[in-house]
């Protein structure tokens, strides 16, 4: 999970009351690494000295052990080995410690869930990973319904390459800039760009496309414009 949940009320726990600060920093750590990797609350043996700077790694996690706020691997509480069969964690690797009550506290009425095991989080995450994939599809489908309503390109295979459907929003468009429109030839071959397959797989690339060809055709007409000849000076009385 991106969090790990902590209780309002660790400033009245007794037990973490009775640790030094690096012990206390390492628990915090321990189980914010513990959720990320998850582990379930096990901590390999050399993972303490990695996750925090200690003076002294064998004496803060002996004050862990004697809070009984870790338990060697081999030996946990019976509340935690509970607690752990009820959440259908995974068993214990051999080696390290464990975290006691990673998954909540059960001594509260109704018992309050901190962290969740890891296959709780597997499932979650393989849910919305799911939602993602039929949102994506669906969004997909909704382009290709708009952009292709016969299923194979842009509906205008049956239209004559000089009818006025065609050419009509090209024909708009140069009178817009004063220009003279494009021959039906020089249209014909824009339209089957258009029409390309590639539009369903690459709707992006073939806007590109037209935007390009669009200019390069405004360019050839701004080059073939008639140049305004001088105005011939009056002569002289």
């Amino acid at each position: 999970m991106p969090w790990v949940k902590m209780t309002d009320r660790l400033h009245d726990n007794d037990k973490l009351g009775g640790v030094s600060d690096a012990a206390f920093r390492l628990w915090i750590l321990a189980i914010s690494w513990s959720s990320l990797k998850l582990t379930d609350g096990h901590i390999p043996a050399s993972r303490p000295i990695r996750l925090t700077s200690l003076r002294n790694p064998e004496k803060t996690i002996g004050e862990l052990l004697a809070a009984k706020l870790w338990h060697r691997a081999a030996s946990p509480c019976a509340s935690c080995v509970k607690q752990r069969e009820a959440v259908k964690a995974d068993p214990i690797p051999s080696g390290g410690y464990v975290i006691h009550h990673y998954f909540g506290d059960p001594t509260t009425r109704p018992p309050e869930t901190y962290q969740f095991p890891r296959w709780v989080i597997e499932a979650r995450r393989a849910e919305l990973r799911e939602k993602g994939r039929r949102g994506g599809q669906a969004s997909g489908q909704s382009r290709s319904a708009t952009l292709e309503p016969d299923g194979s390109g842009i509906d205008i295979a049956d239209e004559a390459p000089g009818s006025s459907a065609t050419l009509q929003g090209v024909e708009e468009e140069s009178k817009r800039h004063a220009q003279a429109p494009r021959s039906s030839a020089t249209l014909h071959r824009t339209v089957k760009v258009l029409r390309a397959p590639m539009l369903a797989k690459a709707p992006l690339l073939l806007v590109q496309m037209a935007m390009k060809v669009k200019m390069r055709a405004t360019k050839r007409h701004a080059q073939a414009r008639t140049p305004v000849l001088p105005v011939p000076r009056p002569l002289d009385r």
